[in-house]
């Protein structure tokens, strides 16, 4: 029922930047389904000559809903990717933060095994991978 309900949601992005953040309309043909304020976290503010405003609708908890990720930019001398995260809610039909996200550097979303493959390295002789499997409901 659920899936069924977002197959008919055909979400676009208007976003702009705003003094700290971005102001990331979500609309549904003309409507305005959800706007979020977002402000940039204190410890990626340094970096805003890296950022994009280019947000991206895509399933990064693999529960088959379509979520928003917000590129903070690219960090330290490696350059890893940082996004923040918000998941489509179905019982409140909008988008809620996740938190967690921010903290898996270079993510890559695997549809196909449910999981998120991280890396990062620190030097050129220091390189450590990741799989993040994401919590699922009981």
């Amino acid at each position: 029922k659920h899936a069924t309900y977002f197959a008919k949601h055909a979400f676009k992005l208007d976003v702009s930047t705003v003094e700290g953040g971005l102001k990331i309309d979500i609309r549904e043909t003309d409507k305005t389904v959800q706007t979020i304020n977002y402000r940039y976290p204190e410890d990626y503010g340094a970096y805003s000559d890296t950022r994009e405003t280019k947000c991206t609708l895509q399933d990064a908890n693999f529960d088959e809903h379509k979520d928003l990720l917000i590129p903070l930019g690219l960090f330290g001398n490696q350059q890893l990717a940082r996004y923040d995260c918000y998941v489509w809610d179905t019982a409140k039909a909008k988008f809620i933060h996740s938190p967690s996200f921010i903290e898996i550097a270079n993510p890559t979303i695997c549809k196909r095994q449910k999981c998120i493959f991280s890396s990062e390295r620190s030097s050129r002789c220091f390189i450590r991978l990741f799989v993040v499997i994401p919590a699922t409901e009981a």
